[in-house]
Parts: structure tokens; C-alpha cells; sequence
């Protein structure tokens, strides 16, 4: 019984090393909540939702209110060009075009920087807009 105890905690240390902690740990799901323009102006949203996976995946995820069966997905990748901030690319197969009129942002990426990263709220700031999620 203690060989496996010891074999299953050098497999969790293994995985564990793997892990690249100096890269923010954004990973999972995160429903936008609001986004606050600088002068003041607070837009609740509770319809979209980014997603992160491996730190290099990224889904963009619109439900319609009027039917929410219907959802609009969208996939990119995520980097981190420097510390606290995001960079989100999105799959070269989307136009210009589809983009800006899909997402919260103008273009085919986005920056954001990070003010805040816990486990239950993200707080990113780009174009002078506050957005804060939580985790979903």
C-alpha cells in the first residue's frame, strides 16, 4: 500500500514541475459581468463568457438573450507578451470583418492588462475599459 502512496506522489510532483508558474493562471472559464468605460459609464453583461485552456487556447462565447439555445462560439489563442498582461489572437480563419462584429473588441486581437487574477475574479483593462469577470 505505501509503494503505490509513494508511486501517485511522484507522479503528482512530476506533473506538478511541469507546470509553467510564471505564466498567469487564467485558465477555465470566466463570465463577463460588466465593463466600465473610463468616465464612469457601467454596461452589465452576463451573455458572454471567454474561456482559456493550457494557457494558450482561447473560446469566445456569446449566448443570445432573446433564445438561449442559441450561442455564438469563436476560438483564438492566448499569449502573454509581458508580465500582467494578455494577448488574444483569434483563429486565422475569422475575417476582419466577422470579428469586429462578434466581439466586444474592434479587430482580430486584443491586449488586455491584468489588474486582478484570483481564483473566483479577473479584472482586465484595454482601450480605456474596465472588464470584470468571475469565474464560471
Amino acid at each position: 500500500m505505501n509503494k503505490y502512496l509513494l508511486l501517485i506522489g511522484f507522479v503528482i510532483l512530476f506533473f506538478t514541475a511541469c507546470l509553467d508558474t510564471n505564466l498567469p493562471n487564467v485558465n477555465g472559464m470566466w463570465q463577463l459581468k460588466h465593463i466600465e468605460s473610463e468616465d464612469g459609464n457601467i454596461q452589465s453583461v452576463d451573455t458572454i463568457y471567454y474561456s482559456f485552456q493550457r494557457q494558450a487556447v482561447f473560446s469566445y462565447t456569446e449566448l443570445y438573450e432573446g433564445n438561449p439555445s442559441t450561442a455564438q462560439v469563436l476560438y483564438g489563442f492566448v499569449y502573454f507578451p509581458e508580465d500582467k498582461k494578455i494577448h488574444i489572437q483569434m483563429d486565422k480563419g475569422y475575417t476582419e470583418a466577422h470579428c469586429i462584429s462578434s466581439l466586444i473588441w474592434r479587430g482580430t486581437n486584443v491586449t488586455y492588462d491584468i489588474l486582478k487574477l484570483s481564483s473566483k475574479e479577473m479584472i482586465l483593462f484595454s482601450e480605456g475599459k474596465t472588464y470584470k469577470f468571475i469565474k464560471f
